[in-house]
């Protein structure tokens, strides 16, 4: 929530961002993904936040199961977004800003 100004995932970088290592190809060196626990008084807020991103995005995040949620990322969020929406299998949208 804190991390970027309070911006969080943005969908149309997401897809961006799937776009991009599409055709650049996934290479392990150059991601530097970083996760935290949710703690527990931090869980509603936590949960809140990134509720009301999935909510704004019009189906270009993938939606969040609460129950199963014991982490946040604080580097690599897109990535880790674009990585969950191809495993569930949300339908890319390629986004091309004008």
């Amino acid at each position: 929530m804190c991390n970027r100004d309070g911006y969080g995932v943005n969908g149309k970088d997401v897809h961006e961002n799937i776009v991009d290592t599409f055709y650049s190809g996934w290479h392990d060196q150059f991601f530097h993904g970083m996760i935290t626990d949710v703690l527990p008084e931090e869980r509603d807020a936590v949960l809140c936040f990134n509720q009301e991103l999935i909510d704004s995005s019009k189906g270009m995040l993938a939606p969040m199961d609460p129950a199963t949620v014991k982490y946040q990322t604080l580097a690599g969020s897109h990535t880790n977004q674009g990585h969950r929406q191809l495993y569930i299998k949300i339908i890319h949208t390629r986004y091309i800003h004008k």
